[in-house]
């Protein structure tokens, strides 16, 4: 199995990743769909994970206590799924909607049928 390259192009307002395979063959480009309150909804909740990760690296290096230390990293991964459920649910009421529109249905909830069992897991 090869790993794909995502490449992020702005075209117009909407930004397209172009996905090449590593092996042979070229995927399609897919367009992103989340609309700019969204986005910016994302990027606030990335940007406070970020701050508690740091947070976290400066309570390891003082030593805290590790119980405090381990609610931290919870605290973040929480609201790190809750970016990523953002996303997914962006993804399917907009992306998904549209490949079953256009009779690419069953591709595209087969993708994010396997992103969620990797999110699960």
């Amino acid at each position: 199995m090869y790993l794909p390259i995502h490449i992020l192009t702005k075209e117009t307002n909407c930004f397209t990743i172009k996905t090449y395979n590593t092996g042979v063959g070229y995927m399609e480009g897919k367009e992103t769909m989340l609309n700019e309150i969204e986005k910016k909804d994302v990027r606030q909740r990335l940007k406070k994970v970020a701050g508690q990760i740091n947070g976290i690296d400066k309570m390891v290096e003082e030593g805290r206590y590790c119980v405090d230390v381990v609610q931290q990293i919870v605290a973040a991964r929480a609201a790190l799924n809750k970016a990523a459920m953002l996303i997914l649910e962006s993804h399917a009421k907009s992306c998904v909607v549209k490949a079953i529109k256009e009779d690419h249905g069953e591709e595209s909830i087969d993708e994010l049928m396997q992103v969620l069992k990797h999110f699960t897991k």
